[in-house]
């Protein structure tokens, strides 16, 4: 720690400098602060925050960037974004990377974001306060993870896929074209995206399935690609209209149940076996996400619909019955600013194979000095999905084997951030 001080506090003092070199080093930085207050009707264990606290708590989170750039002659650049990241409660991203960027596009290599999340259109890519934080502080499934609701517009390749202890994303390649007539392309590869990128070979991948009826399956994805094309139209001085449309595809890695989970979930189930997990078969990644955002003057308005489609979905109707397999959301946001306040108010709804969430949030904030924003945030949500409590489940037979679970409830959020 103190050889990790003595390097970065002289980096530090300076807030942009160019070298004699030619290398610039611009370090920034953000802080964020805030108090919630939930209330969630649908299970009292399910309002605390932390293990001696019901329904009022704080989370923080930081981040430090320093941008290392090297201009050369024809428009010829490179360098490196270094991020450090520490959070008490939502790890959602630490992009590190090295890039080179010349007339004919970007290269990055490293663990920044896809192209799928760095040129998706989202209702949240014009909102105040924490921009759809909600879910953070909020766990919709009352069910002891029965049920996996969607609550954000992550994509597979960057978030579903994520090992929780893991703040980095995957390691990836990325190139972006120029900017040519409005358009832009973008494309992202990833051989694994439990490729972290250090430590020891590990087979504790994440899981991401809704059907919990079985226990033990874990996913990840091979030769992961990630597409993206954006195309921006300038109306007039004040007006601008952008769209993207996105798609992400890849080969499916499954972890299979180990022979007692598989014993387990046969003893569960003894008037209707499971088949065996090794002839289960299962859906590639392929998804798509089309987005549009709509300026003018100080009023922004955008949305988008991202379809999960079958990804990932099982051939067992015991693991994903006929009628549970696709999976799709949609959410749309504005926000007006005025001199240093903003005001904005978004809508999200996802249906996981007949898993819903509803979230309506509104938000403000106000830039009290360069650098400092209070912030006030306020969320109603709503949940609706199936559980199963009886073995024996086949195709659409849900009213008997399944028990539903509708609950809905707040957050309020108060809190300031701090930029440089």
């Amino acid at each position: 720690m103190k050889i990790f001080a003595k390097i970065l506090l002289p980096i530090i003092a300076f807030t942009s400098t160019s070298l004699a070199s030619g290398i610039t080093i611009k370090p920034t930085g953000r802080f964020d602060f805030s108090s919630g207050f939930i209330n969630n009707k649908g299970d009292k264990a399910h309002n605390k925050v932390s293990v001696n606290r019901d329904r009022f708590g704080f989370m923080s989170q930081g981040k430090f960037i320093l941008n290392i750039k090297h201009e050369l002659e024809n428009n010829i650049s490179y360098g490196a974004q270094i991020s450090l990241h520490t959070s008490s409660r939502s790890d959602r991203s630490t992009p590190s990377h090295l890039f080179f960027e010349s007339e004919a596009g970007k290269w990055e290599f490293g663990s920044d974001k896809s192209v799928m999340t760095k040129m998706k259109i989202t209702g949240y890519s014009n909102a105040s306060a924490t921009g759809g934080m909600w879910d953070a502080w909020v766990a919709p499934d009352i069910r002891d993870k029965k049920i996996q609701y969607v609550t954000n517009a992550g994509n597979f390749l960057d978030t579903k896929t994520r090992n929780v202890d893991k703040i980095e994303y995957s390691r990836k390649i990325s190139y972006y074209t120029p900017k040519i007539a409005g358009f832009q392309l973008g494309v992202s590869y990833v051989p694994d995206t439990v490729n972290g990128g250090s430590g020891p070979v590990r087979d504790d991948a994440p899981d991401y399935h809704v059907s919990k009826l079985v226990k033990g399956y874990a996913f990840d994805i091979k030769d992961g690609v990630a597409l993206g094309l954006t195309k921006e139209h300038i109306l007039n001085d004040i007006a601008s209209i952008k769209l993207s449309v996105l798609s992400e595809f890849g080969k499916v890695a499954v972890k299979t149940p180990t022979k007692k989970e598989f014993a387990d979930a046969i003893a569960e189930t003894p008037t209707n076996p499971l088949i065996d997990p090794k002839s289960t078969k299962f859906k590639k990644l392929s998804t798509y996400n089309i987005g549009a955002e709509l300026k003018y003057g100080k009023f922004a308005i955008s949305g988008c619909y991202a379809d999960f489609r079958k990804s990932l979905t099982g051939s067992n109707p015991l693991i994903d019955p006929s009628d549970r397999k696709k999976s799709y959301l949609y959410n749309v946001g504005a926000k007006y600013s005025f001199e240093k306040i903003s005001m904005s108010g978004h809508y999200f709804y996802s249906n996981n194979k007949k898993n819903i969430v509803e979230a309506t949030t509104f938000g403000v904030d106000y830039k009290l000095a360069p650098g400092i924003m209070p912030y006030a945030e306020v969320t109603a949500f709503r949940a609706k999905g199936a559980y199963k409590v009886a073995d024996g489940l086949v195709g659409s037979n849900r009213s008997t084997k399944y028990a539903s679970d509708n609950h809905h409830g707040g957050l309020f959020l108060v809190g300031m951030k701090l930029e440089f």
